[in-house]
């Protein structure tokens, strides 16, 4: 009889630990579907953001395909590239020091081509920063500092499939900014670099982002 009644507490205090075992884990298992819950629901708030951010992309380079739909097209198939510029643009494959593959500049209507004019494509071992057309002098990104450029930002830019570098340079000069977008193909950087002034930088970063969206590689 006394053996029953010193059994009996400790069959309480077994009941009770298993029911209070069996209420932390019943804890555990609802903190641990709900924790699931958030992660599901911050992993779907992420893909409709990814989604969001990749229409509204494809929106942005389709207008700007739309805009640019009856300019010219240059195309080089020695290089293997090939890009629309304005309709009122000249293009021109210009003279330039022997150590640069090849250049190509861009002229708006009415822009001498014996001054500094700012749009050109350059191909060289390495990107450039900053262009003059009249005289040819070519800035490549590893004299950049030495001659006062000061890189103000960077991002990587998908244009048809290549990855683009998207530096902005300010300049202390009377062209004050320069937008140098570049990307690398067997073994050859090419480089569209444009400056200009503080006056004109809306419609010139309107063309140069134009311009960009429609350089693809093609099969030399």
């Amino acid at each position: 009889m006394h053996n029953q009644k010193g059994i009996a507490p400790i069959l309480l205090i077994l009941v009770v630990v298993a029911v209070l075992a069996a209420g932390g884990l019943a804890v555990k298992y609802a903190i641990d579907s709900q924790k699931e819950a958030d992660q599901e629901l911050a992993r779907q708030d992420e893909l409709v953001q990814k989604s969001n951010e990749k229409m509204a992309q494809e929106g942005s380079e389709k207008e700007k395909t739309d805009e640019a739909a009856d300019w010219q097209t240059y195309r080089n198939e020695e290089w293997g590239f090939e890009i629309k510029y304005p309709k009122d643009y000249s293009a021109e494959e210009g003279k330039h020091p022997g150590q640069f593959e090849k250049v190509i500049s861009f002229y708006a209507p009415g822009e001498l081509k014996e001054e500094a004019s700012s749009l050109t494509i350059v191909i060289y071992k390495e990107p450039i920063a900053r262009t003059f057309h009249g005289t040819w002098i070519l800035i490549p990104y590893s004299a950049a500092t030495e001659e006062s450029l000061k890189l103000i930002n960077s991002e990587k830019v998908d244009v048809s499939g290549t990855s683009f570098t998207k530096d902005n340079w300010s300049l202390s000069n009377s062209w004050p900014l320069v937008i140098a977008a570049y990307a690398s193909n067997a073994g050859k950087y090419y480089t569209l670099s444009y400056g200009f002034d503080k006056n004109n930088q809306n419609n010139a970063k309107n063309i140069f982002d134009q311009m960009l969206s429609t350089f693809k590689f093609i099969e030399a």
